[in-house]
Order: C-alpha cells, then sequence, then structure tokens
C-alpha cells in the first residue's frame, strides 16, 4: 500500500470514534482533514493519467466516504462517522 501513513492516520481517527472521548473532536477532524488534503494531492496526478491506476481510484472512493464521516463528525455524529470511517479504511485496505 503507498499510502500507509495515511491509512494508519485514518486508523487512529476511526478507533478515537470508538471511544467516548468527546474532548478530542477538534483535533480529530483537524487530523482528518489534513489526512484527506494529503490524500487528494497524492491521487491528482495519476487520475490524469490515460490509465488510472487502481490506487488512485481507491483513494477517490475513500475520500468520498471520508467527506462524509468528516460531515458526520462536523455534526459530533459518532455513528455515522464511525461507519464511513470504517468504510473508507476497508476501501484503502483493497489496495
Amino acid at each position: 500500500m503507498m499510502y500507509d501513513a495515511h491509512w494508519a492516520e485514518l486508523h487512529g481517527i476511526v478507533q478515537w470514534l470508538r471511544g467516548d472521548d468527546n474532548a478530542g473532536w477538534l483535533d480529530q477532524i483537524e487530523l482528518l482533514a489534513g489526512t484527506m488534503f494529503d490524500l487528494k494531492e497524492m491521487a491528482r496526478p495519476m487520475i490524469r493519467q490515460t490509465v488510472v491506476p487502481p490506487e488512485a481510484m481507491a483513494i477517490c472512493v475513500a475520500l468520498y466516504q471520508m467527506t462524509r464521516m468528516m460531515a458526520a463528525m462536523q455534526r459530533r455524529d459518532r455513528v455515522p462517522a464511525l461507519e464511513c470511517g470504517q468504510a473508507a479504511l476497508a476501501l484503502m485496505a483493497e489496495d
């Protein structure tokens, strides 16, 4: 997997969502935003290729789930955020 560090960051956020800490929402949202930015930057050059590599497609589909995760986290809605995070992790692990 070419994006192990990003997967690990997302995994850490998902682990946090499984807990009951309500004081760390802003830190976790900021971490997710940074992870999403880096993944978008990573996927952009790959998507411009004639043949799009599978890892670029995995990033794009996972980013959709992370966008939904971000929206849920901004509402402090732990259950849908966790579901979207787990889906994003699964998509990125398929690489």
